[in-house]
């Protein structure tokens, strides 16, 4: 048996940044950063769950931190005034509140922030039976359990199964049945916020095995294959009704929901963002405007960026209520050291970050770099950004703001490899 299996590790760090109001929901990844973008013109204060006052903001500086674990760990970005903390655990899961001072009056905005364990790394093992063409291969996939993680076998694009488990204290495991050779499958442990795939490839993991078998052992095995064929049927039709679907998409495609209606609702993270009445689509969130519609009687996504990452539901209201539920990952840009890198966001005039800090800005055609580490290597061509000689240093999240559409902002997931 040669157990040729590829791990890729894929770490997506997800953030529904959606227009500043109460309990706006934030989830990262432990390690990671959040920003809460309720700006603070002149003087306000953070607040944390049962700590208080955690730390102060004034004159575009943070002049206080009053909780020790939140010391050098809590900042504010100049530019927008926002509160920002990094190097975040599991210990600061909670509820946040920013409390912007303006003479006298008191404006509040509440977050709920949970902080993920990144999703450790499946294991996928390989069992056959038989000789060519009758060989039966059986895939298993296990990754230790932890908040909202769900593993899935894809094939071709399909979800083909998948399991959870509330108990933390478990191990997640999923078999599967495998057939036909020719199909590739990928096994995939995911939380809200980060994955990774396991990849198979059946035709080459399950051909040229050998055959330890008599044929009384063959004919029990085969009716025992049956069976277990018609039990993973039944469950499979089960977890297709109760399971989402995960969709995996590139930065600038489009997205459909598949789940025909006339009137109903679309969310995502919990969030109302359109719904349908008699026909009539209505955009119900502001980043989603002008992206989201209602075609052929579903609901489409169009210019995906890192940021749309996450939860949708899509709840049909046409008769008995209908819920659907889909999982929307976007694939992470890999390139390796020295390779170009080209972030697709045509814009004409707008301010390039890399990690939160500010590294190019474009105004009227006028490309000028901020950042000495990215001098000489940032060009701005056909209104798209490129980054030529890449390090290993490059890796991180970039973000592309439209000046000339202030809520259209474009996140990249970079990862740099170190090539063969």
């Amino acid at each position: 048996m040669r157990p040729l299996l590829s791990v890729i590790v894929v770490s997506l760090a997800v953030l529904c940044p959606c227009p500043v109001q109460s309990d706006m929901l934030l989830k990262v990844t432990v390690g990671g950063s959040v920003t809460f973008p309720a700006p603070v013109v002149q003087e306000g204060f953070l607040n944390y769950g049962d700590d208080g006052k955690i730390a102060r903001m004034s004159y575009r500086e943070i002049t206080g931190v009053y909780v020790e674990r939140f010391k050098g760990r809590v900042l504010c970005d100049n530019s927008t005034r926002f509160f920002h903390i990094r190097n975040l655990s599991t210990q600061d899961t909670g509820k946040y509140t920013v409390e912007d001072i303006r003479g006298g009056s008191d404006s509040i905005t509440v977050f709920q922030l949970t902080v993920y364990n990144r999703v450790s790394k499946p294991v996928v093992t390989l069992s056959a039976k038989g000789s060519p063409p009758d060989t039966l291969c059986t895939l298993q996939c296990s990754v230790e359990n932890d908040a909202e993680v769900t593993l899935y076998w894809h094939s071709l694009g399909d979800t083909v199964s998948s399991t959870s488990s509330s108990d933390l204290n478990s191990t997640l495991t999923l078999h599967l049945g495998v057939k036909i050779l020719s199909d590739s499958y990928s096994c995939v442990a995911s939380n809200p916020v980060n994955l990774w795939i396991a990849s198979a490839d059946t035709e080459d993991l399950c051909l040229d095995k050998p055959d330890f078998l008599s044929p009384g052992e063959k004919a029990a095995i085969g009716i025992a294959v049956i069976i277990i064929l018609m039990g993973i049927v039944i469950v499979i039709l089960l977890y297709i009704r109760k399971k989402p679907m995960v969709l995996i998409k590139d930065v600038g495609e489009s997205v459909t929901f598949k789940t025909p209606l006339k009137n109903g609702v679309l969310t995502c993270q919990g969030e109302e963002i359109a719904e349908v009445s008699n026909g009539v689509c209505t955009c119900t969130s502001k980043r989603f405007i002008g992206r989201v519609e209602w075609r052929d009687n579903n609901f489409h996504i169009s210019d995906l960026t890192c940021a749309d990452s996450g939860m949708y539901r899509v709840e049909a209201e046409d008769g008995p209520r209908r819920v659907t539920e889909f999982q929307l990952i976007m694939r992470v840009l890999f390139k390796n050291v020295g390779e170009s890198v080209t972030f697709r966001a045509p814009i004409q005039n707008g301010l390039l970050t890399f990690q939160g800090e500010s590294i190019a800005e474009l105004s009227s055609g006028i490309c000028t770099v901020k950042n000495e580490r990215f001098t000489g290597r940032v060009q701005w061509s056909d209104s798209n950004v490129h980054i030529s000689n890449l390090t290993l240093e490059d890796s991180g999240i970039f973000k592309v703001q439209d000046h000339d559409c202030k809520d259209k902002v474009m996140e990249f997931h970079l990862i740099i490899m170190h090539g063969k």
